[in-house]
């Protein structure tokens, strides 16, 4: 045998070898970690088992959507990775919502069911915008739902109609919807479908639960599509979703310091707490068994966030002039205030809770509502 092909034999021999060891000594940090994952699976009806067709469904709070075929199926792609909730819609069928925890890059092959109704006649839900007590509690709704900011006014409810409200003791209200509800938001520049699940409001004190698909509206003007850049930057600095992002990503940051509060606090101050309470980011969090999530650590006590990126503006004094009955200098910073029952609550890398039913939001990040709402894959 000659000395070449002796060689290559040697090689060929000792490479899976070779490959294993250098398998073993690649640092964990350096794998490259999947980013995204799919769902796929079929929607039927719950009595017949039929498919149905031509469903929509979404995942909340993006900009992916997809619908059903003739033989039910659907798929979504590109999903970052996570917890999410999808959103079915279909003619003639209640709304339907599913959660779908991606923790790896597979695809969730689920069957949706859906439950049919008779929906509500167009004519009905039109002839109740002319009742004075619904215009009353419509302008409340845009109020607590849309919000009261300069983006706010250029936020547009197509479909008013299919808004009801619950008026109940003690000025406590709901609304609920009996289609999507469908806004433009010519701030911002985005159609949005919105399955509201509810509003309530109590004590002046507004909840709502709503799930939202964000669709860009495309323009070939320029000036409007640098003016929709800038605002959306505007709207993502200082942003609940800036500073989860933030804190995934360091253990400090100059524009935000965080405050544990001890026991009950007052909202709306703008004192700044003890230094002593303040708190970096490496304090706050701790890593879950997913890469792309980790722990907010409450302990128990409230956090205060203040932001230093910009200070407070007119109609954000008058909302907490509003909800204190108190009349007080701007602050030279934006406090927002996070509560949970819970000692630890799980935060997406994108900058969202898994649940956001389990944190309640305060100040600031209260104050802003859907006309400043961004999708999780928008990035600056």
């Amino acid at each position: 045998m000659n000395h070449a092909l002796r060689t290559c034999l040697i090689v060929l021999f000792a490479l899976p070898a070779m490959l294993q060891a250098r398998q073993n000594t690649v640092p964990t940090d350096s794998l490259r970690l999947p980013e995204h994952f799919k769902i796929a699976g079929f929607i039927v009806d719950s009595l017949t088992k039929k498919p149905v067709q031509s469903a929509g469904i979404f995942v909340n709070n993006t900009s992916l959507d997809t619908v059903s075929l003739r033989n039910g199926y659907y798929r979504l792609s590109r999903v970052p990775m996570g917890k999410h909730e999808i959103v079915v819609t279909a003619v003639g069928y209640m709304p339907r919502t599913v959660i779908i925890n991606g923790a790896l890059p597979t695809t969730s092959a689920d069957t949706i069911r859906l439950l049919s109704v008779q929906p509500v006649p167009l004519n009905e839900m039109m002839a109740r915008t002319s009742d004075k007590r619904w215009q009353f509690f419509y302008q409340k709704f845009k109020e607590n739902f849309i919000g009261t900011t300069d983006f706010a006014k250029e936020v547009k409810i197509i479909n008013p109609w299919v808004l009801r409200f619950e008026e109940l003791e003690n000025k406590e209200w709901s609304a609920m919807a009996d289609d999507l509800l469908l806004l433009e938001n010519m701030a911002l520049g985005y159609r949005l479908k919105c399955y509201l699940k509810q509003l309530a409001v109590a004590k002046q004190i507004a909840v709502f639960d709503a799930c939202l698909f964000f669709e860009p509206i495309k323009t070939l003007d320029q000036r409007l599509a640098d003016r929709w850049r800038s605002n959306r930057l505007i709207a993502y600095r200082g942003s609940l979703m800036e500073f989860l992002r933030r804190m995934a990503e360091k253990n400090t940051d100059s524009l935000y310091r965080t405050f544990r509060l001890r026991g009950t606090e007052r909202f709306y101050h703008t004192t700044e707490p003890d230094p002593q309470s303040a708190s970096t980011f490496s304090d706050l969090k701790q890593p879950v068994s997913y890469p792309h999530e980790f722990a907010l650590n409450f302990s128990r006590d409230q956090l205060q966030i203040n932001y230093y990126g910009a200070g407070e503006d007119m109609a954000y004094r008058r909302f907490v002039n509003r909800m204190t009955k108190i009349q007080r200098l701007p602050a030279r910073f934006r406090a927002s205030w996070l509560a949970s029952r819970s000692s630890q609550v799980i935060v997406n890398r994108m900058g969202y809770f898994n649940n956001a039913m389990e944190v309640e939001v305060y100040g600031y990040w209260e104050y802003l509502r859907i006309a400043e709402r961004l999708p999780i894959t928008y990035f600056p």
